[in-house]
């Protein structure tokens, strides 16, 4: 009887302890819920109190089911100097939990070398409403049975609770430090919460001596389009004013830091109009003048280009696009202040002779500026029979303009006349690449569009999927990827990720608020993926070419099934792993 209650003294003393750390105020949002939990039979046989394991990156881990049966308390990670490397925890409850907290030791190696935690990032991952692929591209409507929650947002907080039954993944990322000493680390991570016992889970990194090139001196050419006025209408600032402009410093911070190359430039109103809600999208105010002449004020292009080449992205400027959406041209009268369009639908010399004025006048501006050597025009596919048209009249009036065109099919006809291709998987093959490369000077990027159910950045695309498309581009010679959905978000992104014209998660990598995702963090590794495959390539000998040639062909759009991309890029990476320990 003794013994008995010495030991219930024991547990009432620790748990007094545990229940002593401070309140930590956990200021958010309501997350979606589509409750489901009773269905899982696996409640049932779950112990009480707060379960933890590491669990995988690959894995989108439902809300409402037990997410294994098995814990990991140990794990083990391998990285280069400079490079951010990611796991993921996963915590589960039967009962209500309060202030659920993860408190990271500082990484210490064999030799008493240190990482330290402002290096580890922790992030709880939060929960979106999603759809399926249906018909892809194209408009939709919100079927409610198709509505499921998917884990991908990644949120910054100091703590959150947990409601029963219900399961709570963490998204952990080293940044490993460009100067640290190649070895062994090692940490460990203590998750409190109110009235629970902490549980504890160890970390092993191995830092292999080599280096990751800074994000201004990768190769791999980044090219997601961005949206700056999706962030004034969230944060509710005017258009291009100083706070705008503070608002969305941290989203292109971290735009640039996973190696963004290009700058995007929409020249015409309603490029972005269905999910900027009649925003005046133009960089660009078009000015008719009482004698029928065109001005342009372009101080908020100019503004837009110097704010982001001052965060780091300054290698390109893209211009959007040839003609406004429909063809409609929006402008000023000068003499009245009233905006006015113009149909631009028919190839007439009204058209040509704007188009001439605009590009004319937009070069000269560029020009001044010592911009114009790195800026081109994209043209999208949207229209193939105005096409040829297009590029045609651009070469005619405008040669000094270079041409970028994103297209879904592979156009061999107008290889010499475009500087930069951006083509959809579903159309790279060995035979268009090796055409390709005959070109001079044409850089080519993979395209990431709807028009492929997987492997695709959807928010219910497989994790490994986003990483596939850095090892896909190694494989096939490109230089580098566009996705036009940097920050396209619609009314309520941190509730419903869906969208009415694509697949949820389309039309956004990243959340309001500067929030990550899953997608955004796992697109980042394939990149940097690519970057060591090119470090690595300068001491390939013949037996590393043949066994990377066989893992390789295996990165093709024809072959992907459910679990394929995390299958092939685990079995790249212990190749990279293995070649790194020369």
């Amino acid at each position: 009887m003794t013994r008995i209650y010495i030991i219930a003294t024991a547990l009432l003393i620790l748990t007094s302890c545990y229940n002593k750390r401070k309140d930590v105020a956990i200021n958010t949002y309501q997350e979606a819920d589509l409750s489901n939990a009773s269905e899982d039979p696996l409640w049932e046989r779950t112990g009480r109190g707060l379960h933890a394991s590491f669990g995988s990156t690959d894995v989108r881990y439902s809300k409402y089911k037990v997410p294994m049966e098995i814990v990991v308390k140990d794990f083990e990670l391998t990285a280069w100097k400079g490079e951010r490397i990611n796991t993921q925890i996963v915590l589960w409850t039967v009962s209500d939990i309060k202030q659920v907290e993860c408190v990271w030791q500082p990484l210490v190696s064999e030799n008493g070398d240190t990482i330290s935690t402002t290096k580890i990032n922790t992030r709880f991952v939060r929960y979106v409403i999603a759809d399926k692929y249906g018909n892809g591209c194209g408009e939709r409507t919100n079927d409610p049975t198709n509505a499921h929650l998917v884990a991908d947002v990644l949120d910054q907080l100091p703590a959150m609770d947990m409601v029963a039954h219900t399961v709570r993944p963490v998204w952990v990322s080293f940044d490993v430090p460009e100067d640290v000493s190649p070895g062994k680390y090692t940490s460990s991570v203590k998750i409190y919460s109110k009235k629970n016992s902490p549980q504890e889970l160890r970390l092993t990194l191995n830092v292999q001596n080599k280096q990751i090139p800074s994000c201004d001196q990768q190769k791999f050419h980044l090219n997601l389009r961005q949206n700056p006025l999706a962030i004034a209408l969230w944060h509710d600032v005017k258009p291009w004013s100083e706070e705008h402009f503070k608002v969305m410093k941290p989203y292109m911070r971290l735009l640039a830091e996973a190696g963004q190359k290009s700058v995007s430039c929409l020249l015409y109103e309603g490029v972005n109009e269905d999910v900027t809600f009649n925003l005046p999208t133009s960089m660009i105010q078009w000015v008719r003048t009482s004698n029928g002449k065109w001005k342009f004020d372009y101080s908020v292009l100019e503004k837009w280009i110097n704010f982001m080449q001052e965060n780091g992205i300054d290698k390109h400027i893209n211009l959007y696009s040839i003609l406004p959406l429909n063809k409609q041209l929006f402008y000023r009268n000068e003499k009245d202040g009233q905006s006015n369009l113009i149909s631009l639908k028919e190839d007439s010399e009204l058209r040509r002779e704007i188009l001439k004025t605009y590009f004319a006048n937009l070069r000269q501006f560029l020009a001044d500026k010592g911009w114009m050597e790195k800026t081109s025009i994209v043209i999208e596919d949207k229209n193939q029979e105005d096409l040829s048209d297009f590029i045609y009249w651009m070469r005619k009036y405008e040669p000094d303009f270079k041409i970028t065109l994103i297209t879904k099919r592979y156009r061999p006809d107008l290889l010499d006349s475009v500087q930069h291709l951006g083509l959809s998987a579903q159309y790279i093959s060995a035979e268009s690449m090796l055409e390709l490369l005959e070109v001079d000077d044409t850089k080519t990027s993979l395209t990431i569009d709807c028009s492929l159910e997987r492997p695709n950045l959807f928010s219910f695309s497989s994790p490994a999927e986003a990483t596939w498309f850095g090892w896909f581009a190694a494989a096939h010679g490109l230089d580098g990827l566009y996705y036009s959905g940097f920050n396209d978000w619609n009314a309520n992104p941190l509730i419903d990720g869906r969208s009415i014209y694509a697949p949820a998660g389309a039309n956004a990598l990243v959340y309001p608020d500067c929030r990550s995702s899953i997608r955004f963090e796992k697109l980042k590794e394939g990149i940097q993926d690519y970057e060591k495959l090119n470090v690595l390539s300068k001491d390939f000998t013949s037996n590393d070419l043949e066994e990377l040639a066989k893992i390789q062909a295996r990165f093709t759009v024809h072959r992907m099934n459910d679990n394929e991309a995390e299958i092939v890029v685990k079995k790249g990476r212990e190749i990279i792993n293995k070649l790194s320990e020369r």
